[in-house]
């Protein structure tokens, strides 16, 4: 048997700076533009104004312009499609065959 599994201890290492303000109400107007923000790329199409709306949530964000690596932690990702069944099930298979540690 083979047993795969997957943690998330990012969380361990580094956190949002808003989630340690002293003063929760402090840190509600950069998760209300945070919400907003992650909400508007969801749509199939933009129009003008949610390309302005972006702009604006991550100016206000401030991780729309940055001076260096320290500024942000961001990063590029391919665009990704699904993947096909035959690749998906050969990928099973491949894993059904190979030799159980006991």
């Amino acid at each position: 048997m083979i047993r795969i599994a997957s943690f998330n201890v990012e969380n361990l290492f580094a956190r949002p700076k808003v989630f340690d303000l002293s003063d929760w109400n402090a840190g509600a107007p950069v998760l209300k533009a945070y919400e907003k923000v992650s909400a508007l790329p969801q749509k199939p199409r933009y129009k003008a104004t949610d390309k302005i709306r972006i702009r604006d949530l991550l100016v206000a964000l401030d991780i729309y312009v940055a001076d260096g690596r320290g500024d942000w932690i961001g990063w590029v990702e391919l665009a990704k499609e699904a993947v096909d069944e035959t690749a998906t099930r050969m990928t099973a298979r491949v894993i059904r065959e190979m030799p159980r540690s006991k």
